[in-house]
């Protein structure tokens, strides 16, 4: 078994009144949950701002419903992609797979919402860890996807993303961390690799 982690977005909750004719979708796998679907699984959800319905991978567990925005468990889908990869999404939804920049831009920031990021790890003997942070949101494709984050909330995998609050997004095709001589993508794929080193 090989290295795995997952992110998961919770939906935390902050009251929002729908009009009607939004009562008939999801805007993210919290509202799949309280529709009484507690299955694990793929649903359709279309956030507020979108332009179209997607479909995400749902994890319900302790009464919520995670929409998983990435999973890797074994090396079968290449990452190393392009800034439009990233914006667009790619994989397999039921295996490894990245949700897309966009969708997360729409699920973080369409909704009225505030999400909780939960990034778990699992490694090659079977050890796992997770790391919670709270107001998790990226901002557009103008903005180049730039993270926020509010705080660390706790987890055994420590706190190795919240350097990264309020960087851009970078690719092997687009260096926006600000990071000087630093390989691209140093600040997303140094946080991975941060995680994983305090988990084992």
């Amino acid at each position: 078994m090989g290295l795995q982690f997952t992110f998961l977005l919770l939906l935390l909750i902050k009251p929002y009144i729908r009009t009607l004719a939004e009562e008939e979708r999801y805007y993210d796998c919290q509202d799949v949950y309280d529709s009484g679907q507690t299955t694990n699984g793929v649903y359709t959800i279309w956030p507020q701002g979108s332009t179209r319905p997607f479909q995400v991978d749902c994890e319900m567990k302790n009464g919520n419903g995670w929409t998983i925005i990435q999973r890797r468990m074994n090396g079968v889908v290449d990452f190393d992609r392009s800034f439009l990869d990233y914006a667009d999404g790619f994989g397999d939804i039921n295996g490894e797979y990245w949700l897309g920049n966009d969708n997360i831009f729409f699920l973080t920031n369409g909704n009225g919402r505030e999400y909780e990021l939960r990034v778990d790890l699992t490694d090659w003997k079977a050890n796992n860890g997770y790391a919670i942070y709270s107001g998790f949101r990226i901002q557009d494709s103008f903005n180049r996807y730039r993270l926020w984050l509010k705080s660390f909330v706790g987890g055994p995998a420590g706190d190795s993303m919240s350097i990264n609050n309020g960087t851009q997004f970078s690719t092997f095709d687009q260096d926006n961390d600000d990071v000087i001589n630093a390989d691209y993508g140093n600040s997303r794929g140094q946080v991975i690799g941060t995680l994983i080193e305090q988990l084992l």
